[in-house]
């Protein structure tokens, strides 16, 4: 059976995300020490952008078996009934799903302690800075301290997920 057979009939779920972030996540940093600076940055980011989902959705109360799909348009409607004024792009903004989750467990009354809360909004700042989805369709270019920092801040998201996530 090929690859895209075997992974069409499955859904994408919180559970399957967490699986993917960390095998991308170490995959990122076998990367980083080969001095592979874009396609480490692009694999961290995506590390980041599941672990902000991840979290979101645990913090919402979802379950980790729901098909992500359904959750995707709740959460940008969260984020207008909450005012946030950052567009999803299509639902990769590292900006977005930083705010949303922390607008959210505002509103719960569980904001995250602020020192975690700084150093999320520092290290999604970051990222963000440093990547996005489109990356994939531009020439290599990327620096070593850029890696880096870019390593840094995904190493804190990917450490910090489950408070993240509480």
């Amino acid at each position: 059976m090929s690859l895209r057979m075997e992974w069409e009939g499955e859904a994408e779920t919180p559970q399957l995300l967490e699986r993917a972030l960390i095998d991308r996540f170490r995959s990122a940093n076998e990367l980083l020490a080969q001095g592979e600076w874009d396609v480490a940055i692009y694999q961290y980011g995506y590390v980041a952008e599941m672990v902000l989902k991840t979290a979101y959705f645990r913090v919402i109360g979802n379950n980790p078996a729901d098909p992500v799909a359904a959750m995707l348009r709740p959460a940008r409607n969260a984020g207008n009934r909450l005012s946030l004024g950052i567009p999803d792009e299509n639902y990769h903004s590292l900006r977005f799903w930083s705010e949303l989750l922390r607008a959210e467990r505002r509103q719960q009354n569980r904001p995250l302690p602020s020192v975690i809360e700084m150093y999320l909004i520092a290290y999604t700042r970051d990222l963000y800075l440093n990547w996005m989805v489109e990356m994939r369709y531009h020439p290599n270019r990327a620096t070593r301290p850029e890696a880096v920092d870019v390593a840094e801040a995904a190493d804190w998201l990917f450490n910090n997920r489950a408070e993240l996530g509480r």
